[in-house]
Protein backbone atom coordinates (compact mmCIF):
# COMPACT_ATOMS: atom_id res chain seq x y z
CA UNK A 1 0.00 0.00 0.00
CA UNK A 2 1.48 3.20 -1.08
CA UNK A 3 0.71 6.67 0.51
CA UNK A 4 0.37 8.63 -2.75
CA UNK A 5 2.00 10.28 -5.65
CA UNK A 6 3.45 8.43 -8.25
CA UNK A 7 3.73 5.07 -8.29
CA UNK A 8 6.97 3.98 -9.94
CA UNK A 9 6.76 0.29 -11.00
CA UNK A 10 10.52 -0.89 -11.79
CA UNK A 11 9.77 -4.50 -12.94
CA UNK A 12 12.25 -5.58 -10.54
CA UNK A 13 13.18 -6.50 -7.04
CA UNK A 14 14.85 -3.66 -5.02
CA UNK A 15 16.35 -4.32 -1.39
CA UNK A 16 16.73 -1.22 0.44
CA UNK A 17 18.87 -1.26 3.62
CA UNK A 18 17.31 1.41 6.12
CA UNK A 19 14.37 1.27 4.80
CA UNK A 20 12.48 2.10 7.45
CA UNK A 21 13.61 5.69 7.84
CA UNK A 22 13.10 8.99 6.34
CA UNK A 23 13.95 8.37 2.75
CA UNK A 24 12.80 4.76 2.71
CA UNK A 25 9.41 6.15 3.60
CA UNK A 26 9.68 8.80 0.46
CA UNK A 27 10.59 5.97 -1.68
CA UNK A 28 7.56 3.27 -0.67
CA UNK A 29 5.34 6.49 -1.32
CA UNK A 30 6.83 6.23 -5.12
CA UNK A 31 8.20 2.89 -5.85
CA UNK A 32 5.52 -0.40 -6.40
CA UNK A 33 6.65 -1.07 -2.43
CA UNK A 34 5.24 -4.54 -3.41
CA UNK A 35 8.64 -4.93 -5.18
CA UNK A 36 10.92 -3.67 -2.17
CA UNK A 37 12.76 -5.43 0.17
CA UNK A 38 13.55 -3.41 3.39
CA UNK A 39 16.56 -4.64 5.34
CA UNK A 40 15.84 -2.67 9.14
CA UNK A 41 16.56 -2.95 12.88
CA UNK A 42 13.78 -0.95 12.79
CA UNK A 43 10.19 -2.16 12.60
CA UNK A 44 8.29 0.61 9.54
CA UNK A 45 5.99 2.82 11.38
CA UNK A 46 4.21 3.28 7.92
CA UNK A 47 1.99 1.77 5.41
CA UNK A 48 3.66 -0.47 2.86
CA UNK A 49 3.22 -3.39 0.71
CA UNK A 50 7.29 -4.22 1.24
CA UNK A 51 8.94 -7.62 2.54
CA UNK A 52 10.27 -6.47 5.55
CA UNK A 53 13.14 -8.46 7.29
CA UNK A 54 14.43 -7.43 10.07
CA UNK A 55 18.35 -7.53 9.99
CA UNK A 56 21.26 -5.69 10.75
CA UNK A 57 23.63 -4.38 7.84
CA UNK A 58 26.62 -5.54 10.27
CA UNK A 59 25.92 -9.50 9.90
CA UNK A 60 26.43 -10.86 6.99
CA UNK A 61 23.91 -13.38 6.63
CA UNK A 62 21.14 -11.13 7.04
CA UNK A 63 22.54 -8.62 4.08
CA UNK A 64 22.88 -12.39 2.12
CA UNK A 65 19.28 -13.36 3.03
CA UNK A 66 17.66 -10.06 2.09
CA UNK A 67 19.28 -9.91 -1.01
CA UNK A 68 18.21 -13.08 -2.51
CA UNK A 69 16.31 -12.52 -5.41
CA UNK A 70 17.04 -8.85 -5.83
CA UNK A 71 18.01 -6.53 -9.49
CA UNK A 72 18.91 -3.75 -7.17
CA UNK A 73 20.27 -2.15 -4.00
CA UNK A 74 19.57 1.20 -2.38
CA UNK A 75 21.80 1.08 0.42
CA UNK A 76 20.38 3.56 2.84
CA UNK A 77 21.58 2.35 6.33
CA UNK A 78 24.32 4.42 8.50
CA UNK A 79 25.53 5.30 11.50
CA UNK A 80 25.02 9.32 11.37
CA UNK A 81 23.75 11.03 14.56
CA UNK A 82 25.94 13.80 16.04
CA UNK A 83 25.82 12.82 19.28
CA UNK A 84 26.15 9.31 21.17
CA UNK A 85 28.06 7.36 18.75
CA UNK A 86 31.60 6.17 18.96
CA UNK A 87 34.22 5.97 16.45
CA UNK A 88 34.50 2.36 15.86
CA UNK A 89 30.24 2.11 15.61
CA UNK A 90 30.46 4.47 12.51
CA UNK A 91 33.32 2.43 11.05
CA UNK A 92 31.06 -1.08 11.87
CA UNK A 93 28.04 0.26 10.52
CA UNK A 94 29.55 2.53 7.32
CA UNK A 95 32.12 0.84 5.88
CA UNK A 96 31.39 -2.83 7.67
CA UNK A 97 28.01 -2.70 6.31
CA UNK A 98 29.43 -1.10 2.86
CA UNK A 99 31.30 -4.20 3.21
CA UNK A 100 28.53 -6.81 3.34
CA UNK A 101 26.67 -5.02 1.42
CA UNK A 102 28.86 -5.12 -1.80
CA UNK A 103 29.84 -8.76 -1.31
CA UNK A 104 26.24 -9.98 -1.10
CA UNK A 105 25.86 -8.21 -4.44
CA UNK A 106 28.44 -9.83 -5.91
CA UNK A 107 26.99 -13.47 -4.44
CA UNK A 108 23.88 -12.54 -5.81
CA UNK A 109 24.44 -11.19 -8.80
CA UNK A 110 22.92 -7.92 -8.64
CA UNK A 111 24.64 -5.40 -11.22
CA UNK A 112 22.99 -2.48 -9.99
CA UNK A 113 23.98 0.09 -6.42
CA UNK A 114 22.90 3.32 -5.41
CA UNK A 115 24.67 4.03 -2.38
CA UNK A 116 23.48 7.59 -0.31
CA UNK A 117 26.41 9.01 0.99
CA UNK A 118 27.02 12.63 2.21
CA UNK A 119 28.91 15.94 1.26
CA UNK A 120 30.25 15.46 4.80
CA UNK A 121 32.95 13.88 2.87
CA UNK A 122 34.52 17.39 1.57
CA UNK A 123 34.47 18.21 4.98
CA UNK A 124 34.78 21.83 5.93
CA UNK A 125 33.39 23.97 3.21
CA UNK A 126 34.65 27.57 2.76
CA UNK A 127 33.94 27.21 -1.18
CA UNK A 128 31.12 26.41 -3.68
CA UNK A 129 32.27 22.45 -3.84
CA UNK A 130 31.46 20.23 -6.82
CA UNK A 131 31.88 16.68 -7.52
CA UNK A 132 35.17 17.78 -9.10
CA UNK A 133 36.21 18.84 -5.28
CA UNK A 134 38.66 16.41 -3.31
CA UNK A 135 37.25 14.90 -0.40
CA UNK A 136 38.76 15.54 2.94
CA UNK A 137 36.37 14.46 6.01
CA UNK A 138 37.19 15.96 9.17
CA UNK A 139 34.48 13.97 10.93
CA UNK A 140 34.44 9.86 11.71
CA UNK A 141 30.66 10.17 9.91
CA UNK A 142 32.75 11.92 6.89
CA UNK A 143 35.60 9.34 6.59
CA UNK A 144 33.19 6.40 7.37
CA UNK A 145 30.90 6.77 4.28
CA UNK A 146 34.19 7.97 1.90
CA UNK A 147 35.76 4.78 3.25
CA UNK A 148 32.10 3.13 2.31
CA UNK A 149 32.02 4.66 -1.07
CA UNK A 150 35.71 3.30 -1.70
CA UNK A 151 34.35 -0.39 -1.15
CA UNK A 152 31.22 -0.03 -3.47
CA UNK A 153 33.71 1.38 -6.07
CA UNK A 154 36.19 -1.50 -5.74
CA UNK A 155 32.92 -3.81 -5.98
CA UNK A 156 31.95 -1.76 -9.37
CA UNK A 157 35.87 -2.16 -10.49
CA UNK A 158 35.86 -5.81 -10.19
CA UNK A 159 32.88 -6.51 -13.00
CA UNK A 160 32.68 -4.58 -16.24
CA UNK A 161 29.07 -5.07 -15.76
CA UNK A 162 28.45 -3.51 -12.41
CA UNK A 163 26.69 0.02 -12.07
CA UNK A 164 26.97 1.89 -9.26
CA UNK A 165 26.03 5.80 -8.39
CA UNK A 166 26.90 7.13 -5.32
CA UNK A 167 24.98 10.21 -4.49
CA UNK A 168 26.22 12.87 -1.98
CA UNK A 169 23.27 14.83 -0.49
CA UNK A 170 23.36 18.00 1.30
CA UNK A 171 21.36 18.45 4.61
CA UNK A 172 17.89 16.59 3.62
CA UNK A 173 14.92 17.93 5.01
CA UNK A 174 10.75 17.65 4.26
CA UNK A 175 7.78 15.25 5.55
CA UNK A 176 8.51 12.74 8.59
CA UNK A 177 12.00 14.33 8.94
CA UNK A 178 12.61 15.19 12.47
CA UNK A 179 16.50 16.13 12.66
CA UNK A 180 17.79 19.80 11.78
CA UNK A 181 15.49 21.58 9.43
CA UNK A 182 12.57 19.79 11.55
CA UNK A 183 14.22 21.61 14.78
CA UNK A 184 14.54 24.70 13.23
CA UNK A 185 10.96 25.04 12.50
CA UNK A 186 10.12 23.95 15.61
CA UNK A 187 12.64 26.76 16.90
CA UNK A 188 10.87 29.29 15.16
CA UNK A 189 7.50 28.11 16.10
CA UNK A 190 8.06 28.39 19.33
CA UNK A 191 9.03 32.21 19.59
CA UNK A 192 12.66 30.56 20.75
CA UNK A 193 14.39 31.93 17.31
CA UNK A 194 16.93 34.66 16.77
CA UNK A 195 18.93 35.36 13.31
CA UNK A 196 22.91 35.05 13.99
CA UNK A 197 24.93 37.84 12.62
CA UNK A 198 24.17 38.81 9.19
CA UNK A 199 23.59 35.38 7.80
CA UNK A 200 24.78 35.89 3.91
CA UNK A 201 26.40 31.99 3.85
CA UNK A 202 24.74 29.92 1.35
CA UNK A 203 23.38 26.84 3.17
CA UNK A 204 22.92 24.20 0.39
CA UNK A 205 19.63 22.08 1.31
CA UNK A 206 17.86 19.10 -0.17
CA UNK A 207 13.98 18.74 -0.45
CA UNK A 208 13.27 14.65 0.01
CA UNK A 209 10.98 14.15 -2.90
CA UNK A 210 12.95 15.93 -5.46
CA UNK A 211 16.10 13.37 -3.94
CA UNK A 212 13.78 10.34 -4.38
CA UNK A 213 12.90 11.01 -8.00
CA UNK A 214 16.44 11.41 -8.36
CA UNK A 215 17.08 7.87 -7.30
CA UNK A 216 14.32 6.57 -9.07
CA UNK A 217 15.91 8.87 -11.99
CA UNK A 218 19.20 6.88 -11.75
CA UNK A 219 17.76 3.51 -11.56
CA UNK A 220 16.16 3.59 -14.93
CA UNK A 221 19.13 5.48 -16.74
CA UNK A 222 22.34 3.70 -14.76
CA UNK A 223 25.04 2.74 -16.84
CA UNK A 224 27.93 0.46 -16.14
CA UNK A 225 30.89 2.04 -14.05
CA UNK A 226 31.13 4.88 -11.44
CA UNK A 227 28.90 7.94 -11.34
CA UNK A 228 29.82 10.20 -8.35
CA UNK A 229 26.71 12.67 -8.04
CA UNK A 230 26.22 15.91 -5.27
CA UNK A 231 22.60 16.57 -4.43
CA UNK A 232 21.24 19.96 -3.44
CA UNK A 233 18.34 21.74 -4.71
CA UNK A 234 17.87 25.23 -6.30
CA UNK A 235 18.40 28.16 -6.30
CA UNK A 236 20.74 28.04 -3.24
CA UNK A 237 19.99 29.88 -0.42
CA UNK A 238 21.29 32.17 2.43
CA UNK A 239 20.69 31.08 5.84
CA UNK A 240 18.77 34.01 6.62
CA UNK A 241 16.69 33.12 3.45
CA UNK A 242 15.63 29.65 4.87
CA UNK A 243 14.72 31.18 7.54
CA UNK A 244 12.61 33.60 6.87
CA UNK A 245 10.65 31.57 4.46
CA UNK A 246 9.93 29.22 7.38
CA UNK A 247 8.91 32.54 9.13
CA UNK A 248 6.45 33.76 6.31
CA UNK A 249 5.13 29.96 5.78
CA UNK A 250 4.10 29.95 9.62
CA UNK A 251 2.36 33.88 9.35
CA UNK A 252 5.25 34.53 12.01
CA UNK A 253 7.05 38.07 12.54
CA UNK A 254 10.05 39.00 11.38
CA UNK A 255 12.90 37.36 13.77
CA UNK A 256 14.94 39.62 15.91
CA UNK A 257 19.03 39.19 14.89
CA UNK A 258 21.42 38.01 17.73
CA UNK A 259 25.76 39.00 17.45
CA UNK A 260 27.34 35.92 16.63
CA UNK A 261 29.29 36.27 19.88
CA UNK A 262 26.39 35.93 22.12
CA UNK A 263 24.61 33.22 20.28
CA UNK A 264 28.43 31.45 20.74
CA UNK A 265 28.20 32.57 24.62
CA UNK A 266 24.69 30.85 24.57
CA UNK A 267 25.71 27.42 22.74
CA UNK A 268 28.77 27.40 24.81
CA UNK A 269 26.10 27.24 28.30
CA UNK A 270 24.13 24.66 26.65
CA UNK A 271 27.29 22.56 26.21
CA UNK A 272 28.03 21.93 29.64
CA UNK A 273 23.66 21.36 30.35
CA UNK A 274 24.31 18.49 27.90
CA UNK A 275 27.41 17.08 28.83
CA UNK A 276 26.23 16.89 32.51
CA UNK A 277 23.15 15.67 31.56
CA UNK A 278 24.02 13.29 28.82
CA UNK A 279 21.65 14.58 26.24
CA UNK A 280 21.45 15.75 22.69
CA UNK A 281 20.11 19.43 23.39
CA UNK A 282 19.14 21.29 20.28
CA UNK A 283 21.38 24.05 20.53
CA UNK A 284 25.40 23.81 21.09
CA UNK A 285 28.13 25.62 19.91
CA UNK A 286 28.37 22.81 16.87
CA UNK A 287 25.13 23.30 15.76
CA UNK A 288 25.63 27.31 15.78
CA UNK A 289 29.18 27.34 14.29
CA UNK A 290 27.06 24.84 11.58
CA UNK A 291 24.41 27.16 10.91
CA UNK A 292 26.53 30.42 10.47
CA UNK A 293 29.07 28.05 7.96
CA UNK A 294 28.99 28.25 4.43
CA UNK A 295 27.90 25.54 2.94
CA UNK A 296 27.60 25.93 -0.47
CA UNK A 297 27.51 22.46 -2.91
CA UNK A 298 26.94 22.41 -6.48
CA UNK A 299 25.79 19.38 -8.74
CA UNK A 300 26.97 20.01 -11.79
CA UNK A 301 26.90 16.16 -12.76
CA UNK A 302 23.18 16.00 -12.00
CA UNK A 303 22.64 19.21 -14.60
CA UNK A 304 24.64 16.75 -17.45
CA UNK A 305 22.17 14.03 -17.13
CA UNK A 306 18.96 16.09 -17.84
CA UNK A 307 17.14 15.41 -14.35
CA UNK A 308 15.15 18.21 -13.74
CA UNK A 309 14.13 19.11 -10.08
CA UNK A 310 10.38 18.97 -9.30
CA UNK A 311 10.26 21.69 -6.54
CA UNK A 312 12.47 25.00 -5.47
CA UNK A 313 14.05 24.85 -2.28
CA UNK A 314 10.99 27.63 -1.14
CA UNK A 315 8.20 24.94 -2.67
CA UNK A 316 9.97 22.10 -0.70
CA UNK A 317 10.57 24.11 2.79
CA UNK A 318 7.27 25.29 2.42
CA UNK A 319 5.75 21.49 2.24
CA UNK A 320 7.60 20.85 5.19
CA UNK A 321 6.36 23.36 7.19
CA UNK A 322 2.63 22.71 5.66
CA UNK A 323 3.16 19.47 7.08
CA UNK A 324 4.57 20.19 10.43
CA UNK A 325 1.57 22.41 10.79
CA UNK A 326 -0.47 19.49 10.33
CA UNK A 327 1.43 17.21 12.48
CA UNK A 328 1.59 19.51 15.55
CA UNK A 329 -2.49 19.90 14.98
CA UNK A 330 -2.42 16.14 15.53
Amino acid sequence: MNGGGILYSMGENILITGGSGFIGYHLNRVLDSSKIINLDLLTPKFKTDAKYLWGDVCNTSDVLKASAGCNTIIHLAAAHRDFGITDQEFHDVNVGGAKNVAESAMKSNIRKIIYLSTVAVYGDNYKTISEGSEPKPISAYGSSKLRGEQVFIKWAEDNKNNRLAIIRPTVVHGPENYANMYNLINQINSWKYFHIGKEKNIKSIAYVENLVEMIIFLMNSMMPGVKIYNYSDEPHLTSREISNIIIKALGRKRALTMPYSVAYLVGRIFDIISKIAGRNLQISTKRIKKFCAETYYDAPEVKKIGFERKYTNEEGLKKMVDWYINMTKK
